[in-house]
């Protein structure tokens, strides 16, 4: 069996020195480890324009491309499926993986890395205590099963769905709160004029 070291290259995101300091006028929105989580993915929203350190130009994220949050306690690989619309990075919490084999699908793969045996190997490769983290040796070294392309495309299909139905219920939530919330509005209103 391959590991993930065989079949793709993988980078540390972009290092900061300190906080990200935001800047509207900044060309590269960057991806921080609170912008993200397993069930929502990236949160655009809390996503900052900055500007990086230093004076070479930082390696832009890619459609194809996958992040794997390698600090903290829930490490987790979110695949881009979709071109990105502007110049993306992600800080040093993160590894980016570009897929360079074939017989590999990036969404196959970030779906792996993120399934139960994957991440025993990084529970088992994981260092530090109460900050762990995944290091590049322990993440080229998680095995990847290659799977038929029929299969492959299917954990593909059934992933953008599930990413899709959980926007819509997000989206759903949020509107339920909203009608919640201008109802009691309506009724405190009355109330007090009353």
């Amino acid at each position: 069996m391959p590991n993930l070291g065989d079949i793709a290259e993988i980078s540390a995101g972009h290092a900061f020195r300190g906080a990200v300091i935001p800047d509207k006028d900044a060309e590269y929105l960057v991806i921080q480890m609170k912008d993200v989580d397993s069930e929502t993915l990236v949160n655009w929203r809390g996503a900052e324009l900055a500007t990086p350190p230093g004076k070479k130009a930082p390696a832009c994220l890619a459609q194809g491309d996958i992040i794997f949050l390698a600090r903290g306690r829930h490490n987790y690989a979110i695949h881009f499926s979709e071109p990105p619309p502007v110049k993306i990075i992600c800080t040093q919490h993160f590894f980016v993986i570009r897929v360079v084999d074939n017989r590999f699908k990036p969404a196959f793969v970030a779906w792996q890395i993120n399934q139960a045996y994957a991440q025993d190997h990084f529970d088992k490769n994981a260092v530090g205590g109460k900050n762990r983290n995944i290091t590049l040796t322990a993440l080229k070294h998680t095995e990847m099963v290659q799977g038929s392309s029929a299969n492959q495309n299917k954990i593909e299909e059934l992933t953008l769905l599930i990413e899709r139905e959980q926007q819509l219920f997000r989206h759903l939530m949020a509107n339920r709160k909203n009608q919640i919330s201008a109802i009691a509005s309506v009724i405190l209103e009355q109330g007090i004029a009353e």
